[in-house]
C-alpha cells in the first residue's frame, strides 16, 4: 500500500510509522467531496487500497489512484486529472455487448449519449475542482 514514511529520530530504535491517505482524509471528508462535486450516483467507493471510485449521473465511473495522496488537495488533485480524461469512446467499446444491452435495457445510441454527458459532467466537475486549487485548498 501506498504512503509517505515519517521517520523519527535517528535512533535503530524508531520505527517507521507509514502515513496513508486514509490517515489524512477519512471517509466522510471523501463523501463531502463526491457531494460537493455532484460524483456519486450510488456506485463511488472509498475503500481500503490506493484506488477510489468516483461516479457520474449515468453511472460512468472513473478509479483514481490516491497511492500518492499525502493530501486533502492531493486527492482533489488526483480526482480532477483523472476524471477529466474519461473518455466515453472508449468506455463504449470496453463495455458494449449484446448481453451488456438486453442485461442494461440499452440500444447503442442510448448507451454512447449517456456516456457522453458522463464526460461533460465529469469535466465540469473536474473544472471546478481547479478553480478550488486555483485558491489554495
Amino acid at each position: 500500500m501506498g504512503g509517505a514514511v515519517l521517520m523519527g529520530a535517528a535512533s535503530e530504535r524508531d520505527q517507521a510509522v507509514t502515513l496513508n491517505l486514509a490517515d489524512a482524509v477519512t471517509k466522510e471528508l471523501f463523501e463531502a467531496i463526491l457531494e460537493k462535486f455532484d460524483l456519486d450516483h450510488g456506485n463511488a467507493e472509498f475503500g481500503e487500497g490506493d484506488y477510489v471510485t468516483v461516479e457520474a449521473p449515468n453511472h460512468a465511473t472513473c478509479m483514481v489512484d490516491i497511492a500518492h495522496c499525502k493530501s486533502v488537495r492531493d486527492l482533489v488533485e488526483a480526482m480532477a486529472g483523472e476524471i477529466v480524461d474519461f473518455d466515453s469512446d472508449e468506455e463504449f467499446t470496453n463495455c458494449w455487448s449484446a448481453e451488456f444491452a438486453e442485461h442494461n435495457g440499452f440500444t447503442p445510441l442510448s448507451f454512447i449519449r449517456g456516456l457522453e454527458e458522463d464526460a461533460r459532467h465529469f469535466r465540469r466537475a473536474s473544472r471546478e475542482m481547479k478553480k478550488l486549487l486555483k485558491w489554495g485548498i
